[in-house]
């Protein structure tokens, strides 16, 4: 279903979003750009780390030595340091095949997210840059209640009970039922 479609039945239009969090697959910033025009990108933290210590656990032996690397490579991308992480990345030398090709891997996924790479602008506005919490809030929200045996939910009833849902969980359900909308949703 298109995206576009699915948010105006849901009446979601004047829901203002901050972000479009994603893991680096080009497909998600494809359909972010086409869809959510304007709306900033930001790389995922929790991937960009797996990237990060995919590499380090190959190229230091020492499991220690890989999470001080990561560590300081992400606190140096916290603070907007991009080019440094780059060049500093740019002029290792790794002494096995398989490390210099993550290692390559790793510099072409950090300078293809390089724009999506800007941690404080979000964090300073209150909002997520890893995806555990939207996952984990996806779970919570969808998966527990629509995705039990024999369950098969068209769009229009899918949406009522999502809405329902976030409305129950975000304690706001007695508005949720003393709303307008509530009358012309049920109708159809």
């Amino acid at each position: 279903m298109e995206i576009k479609k699915t948010i105006h039945e849901a009446g979601w239009e004047v829901i203002p979003i901050g972000e479009i969090l994603g893991d680096g697959a080009h497909w998600i910033w494809n359909l972010a750009a086409k869809h959510f025009l304007g709306v900033p990108q930001t790389l995922d933290t929790y991937h960009l780390k797996e990237h990060l210590y995919e590499f380090a656990n190959l190229h230091y032996k020492d499991p220690c030595r890989a999470k001080a690397w990561v560590q300081m490579k992400v606190e140096a991308l916290r603070e907007n340091r991009v080019g440094a992480v780059l060049g500093g990345m740019k002029k290792m030398k790794s002494r096995t095949k398989i490390a210099r090709e993550t290692l390559r891997g790793l510099i072409v996924y950090v300078e293809n997210n390089k724009d999506r790479i800007r941690y404080q602008k979000p964090w300073e506005a209150g909002l997520t840059v890893g995806s555990g919490s939207v996952e984990g809030a996806c779970k919570h929200l969808v998966e527990s209640r629509f995705k039990r045996a024999g369950m098969r939910w068209k769009t229009p009833g899918f949406l009522s009970v999502v809405e329902l849902r976030v409305a129950r969980i975000n304690g706001t359900d007695r508005e949720f039922w003393a709303s307008p909308g509530l009358a012309g949703r049920a109708a159809t």
